[in-house]
């Protein structure tokens, strides 16, 4: 595979954190001065990326302890450069900060501060920071980091790259402009769509040529090769896989949508699997459907946050809820 362009992954980020009034209170006569919440990972355990919250209550200047300091914690562990755009909340006071910050390992910084309060208006209860005598800190952001989109190698065989370079092709795909020339009967062989286009007097088989408008010329093309069999490299992004997916649908390709499928099966992560849930319904893709739902339902069960979930298919939401809540009997 072949090194072609980068994209941005995100992976979204979400702590509350409650602290109790007599922690803080007794970390003021202690030597150590912070607390630091749970670590979480971010972008899956390869990467070793982690992060958390670090909360200095009073935090100390030449004059003693002045301010109360809240931390964004981030442990880069592999990843070379990590943006973070985040905001840290305490509700009952109406705290609010906002930041967008960039971690780079060759000027190492692990973390960002925002200034709470004063350590005087921390404790005061007419500053409403502690309710029912705990302070409750929320974090909600998400992390960006750059990958190598690389040109995926299809392996194939010579009989595919030989019927590729022949110069008898019979018919023409026109898409965004573009032509590509092929031969019926590998259409044909494939798709029981353009086999029954073939056979009847359609307008497409009197003219030998069809106009596609609801894929792009890159996936169009791909989809072709890939009908060929032909070794070929690949630059496609993950939307154009899930095109790809529903252009196999839609021509009835069953071995290529197995093979789009298993593939973006491997690739589910916190930042897709709420897009490729909505794919795999427009593709009538039931296997994805299911490692979908398989990855939402630990991801709730551990509370990992996943990332666009308002786009989420509102029959699975419900079944995920209902797995969450209901009581499992085992006999074993």
């Amino acid at each position: 595979m072949d090194e072609t362009s980068k994209i941005m992954i995100e992976c979204p980020i979400t702590i509350k954190w409650i602290i109790s009034k007599s922690r803080i209170i007794e970390l003021q006569k202690s030597s150590i001065k912070s607390f630091e919440s749970d670590l979480r990972p971010a972008f899956g355990n390869a990467s070793g990326v982690q992060y958390g919250l670090i909360f200095y209550p009073w935090f100390y200047s030449e004059n003693g302890p002045t301010d109360s300091i809240i931390i964004l914690n981030l442990i880069p562990g592999r990843e070379n450069h990590i943006k973070a755009e985040y905001k840290i909340v305490v509700k009952s006071a109406n705290f609010e900060s906002i930041k967008s910050k960039t971690y780079d390992k060759k000027f190492p910084i692990f973390g960002w501060g925002s200034c709470l309060c004063s350590s005087e208006d921390l404790i005061n209860s007419e500053k409403n920071y502690l309710i029912d005598d705990k302070l409750i800190i929320d974090l909600e952001g998400v992390l960006k980091i750059e990958r190598k989109n690389v040109q995926k190698k299809w392996e194939n065989g010579d009989l595919g790259d030989c019927l590729w370079e022949r110069m008898d092709k019979d018919f023409t795909i026109l898409v965004d402009g573009k032509k590509i020339e092929v031969h019926k009967l590998i259409l044909a062989s494939r798709s029981p769509v353009f086999e029954r286009m073939f056979e009847t007097n359609m307008k497409e088989s009197i003219e030998n040529k069809v106009e596609i408008i609801d894929f792009s010329f890159t996936v169009v093309e791909a989809a072709i090769l890939m009908c060929y069999q032909k070794s070929t490299i690949s630059f496609l992004t993950i939307i154009d896989y899930m095109k790809l997916l529903q252009f196999f649908d839609k021509y009835n390709i069953e071995t290529l949508k197995e093979k789009i499928e298993n593939y973006l099966i491997d690739e589910i992560c916190v930042s897709n699997v709420c897009k490729f849930v909505n794919c795999s319904i427009l593709s009538n893709s039931q296997k994805l459907y299911q490692k979908c739902g398989d990855f939402l339902n630990n991801a709730l069960k551990n509370k990992t946050p996943i990332s666009d979930l308002e786009l989420l298919d509102k029959d699975l939401a419900v079944n995920l809820l209902k797995n969450v809540y209901c009581y499992v009997s085992k006999t074993v």
